[in-house]
Parts: structure tokens; C-alpha cells; sequence
């Protein structure tokens, strides 16, 4: 059994780039217990990685413990009301506060997922929206769901957990999958179609965004272009992370970069 030490996590790049690693740390090891006494918060994207982790290392005949002596009283407390540790096999009902509960889908059961975001994230009146305008923003976040599962090949589903913050004034959703990402499916698709796929991550999620782009065209394009836009009308943010790529979109314009 090796101890695997979780520290703090937000979701800034250098918080992605510790997730990675913890990732990257466990993939050769048999029998993994996380250990929770250097960490006092994580955001909802270490919550929704670290289950998408620990169910992928499962199910290539991994074990995965959880150390729960070693949470602090507050961590614990937000572990279980946002679902993670009911999901983890403790007995202990999730109930409502500022989470949008933590979920595993297995399967592409959009319908599920999207009422989903509509009962447990955009449409619980933490943002103040028209109501008509809940299914169109909740249509655009699908797409995430539905490339992770149609073009991302994600063998196990996609793992999704959120937060509101209150003093931000701030709703954050994190989707995370275990496929092949982006860079990798857009080069595929590069070299099938005879094209130069010596490209950097950064440009592959770049060209991902380009108006009528798809690795799969006999299933329509991506999808991203118009979250893209959505997003920047409604001065929201989406930030993309695949493999070393880093997708910035907000109201200010589009930023891709590589990260460390």
C-alpha cells in the first residue's frame, strides 16, 4: 500500500498541474491509500478528478482507499454534503448546501445529465437568469458531456462536481473524463486525413473551436464553437484542460496556451 498525500487544491493552472501529477504517480502503483492531512480545501474540480481517478484505477484492477481519519471537520463536512464520500462507500447521505452534487455517468445518458444541471446547478436560483434562458445555457455545458463521450472515447464516463461561492458571487461546474483528450483525438484525425499532426496541445483545442471542426464528422461537428460564443455573450468563463493544453474563453477573447 502507498500513501498518496492530497494537499490543497483550487483551480488555477498550477492546481491542474498538481492533480496531473498526482495522477501520473499513481498509474504504476497496485494498492493506493490518499491521505488527507496536508489538505484543508479542495475546489470542486479536485473533488470531481480525484473521484474520476480513483474510479479509473478501479477499473483496470487497481485498489483505491481512503484514509477518511486524516480529513479535517470542515473538508469532511463538504465531502459529504456535496456526495463524494457517500460515492466512496461511506455511510453518509449527501443533503443540500452550496454544492452541485457530485455524479458519475457511466453512460451518455444526456437526458439524465441535463436535468442534472437544470435541477442541481444554473436552475437552484443561485444566479440571477431568466428562466427561459436556462435550458439554452444548460443545451450549450451538454456539449461538454457529449464530446467526453462521442470524440474524448472516455472508457469509464465523465465525472462532474460544482460550488457556489457566495462571497465571489461565482457558480462553478468542473467536468472531468479519462479518455484520450483532445490533442490526441484531433491529431488522429489529422493524420487519417493526410494533414500534419506535428502540432503543439495548445493548437490542437485551438483548431477544436474552429467554426465546423469534428474528428468524427459523420457525427457532427464538436460543438464547441457555439459554447464558445455562449460563454463570451453571458461573460462567463470556460477553461479546458487536455494533456499539456490549456483553453481559456471569457469575455475578454480566447487564450491557448501550454502549461508546465
Amino acid at each position: 500500500m502507498v500513501a498518496i498525500f492530497i494537499p490543497r487544491i483550487n483551480d488555477d493552472p498550477s492546481d491542474f498541474n498538481t492533480l496531473f501529477k498526482i495522477w501520473s504517480n499513481c498509474q504504476d502503483k497496485p494498492q493506493i491509500e490518499l491521505d488527507f492531512s496536508r489538505c484543508d480545501f479542495l475546489k470542486q474540480n479536485a473533488v470531481a478528478f480525484l473521484g474520476g481517478m480513483i474510479s479509473h484505477i478501479k477499473s483496470n484492477g487497481g485498489s483505491v482507499s481512503l484514509n477518511t481519519d486524516t480529513l479535517t471537520s470542515a473538508l469532511r463536512a463538504n465531502l459529504e454534503q456535496n456526495g463524494f464520500l457517500f460515492e466512496m462507500g461511506e455511510d453518509v447521505s449527501p443533503w443540500d448546501g452550496n454544492s452541485v452534487p457530485y455524479r458519475e455517468d457511466r453512460e451518455p445518458d444526456l437526458q439524465k445529465i441535463s436535468r442534472y444541471l437544470q435541477e442541481k446547478w444554473i436552475g437552484k436560483g443561485w444566479i440571477n437568469i431568466h428562466p427561459d434562458l436556462i435550458e439554452a445555457i444548460v443545451s450549450n455545458v451538454l456539449e461538454i458531456y457529449s464530446n467526453a463521450f462521442t470524440h474524448g472515447f472516455s472508457p469509464n464516463g465523465v465525472y462532474s462536481c460544482g460550488q457556489k461561492y457566495p462571497q465571489l458571487e461565482v457558480v462553478k461546474i468542473t467536468a472531468v473524463d479519462f479518455g484520450i483528450g483532445i490533442p490526441q483525438s484531433v491529431r488522429t484525425y489529422l493524420r487519417a486525413t493526410g494533414k500534419t499532426d506535428t502540432i503543439p496541445d495548445d493548437k490542437t483545442l485551438q483548431l477544436a473551436f474552429q467554426d465546423g471542426f469534428s474528428t468524427r464528422p459523420e457525427l457532427g461537428g464538436m460543438g464547441l464553437k457555439l459554447l464558445k460564443e455562449f460563454i463570451q455573450i453571458n461573460k462567463g468563463r470556460l477553461d479546458i484542460y487536455s494533456h499539456s493544453g490549456h483553453a481559456i474563453i471569457d469575455a475578454e477573447g480566447e487564450r491557448y496556451e501550454i502549461i508546465a
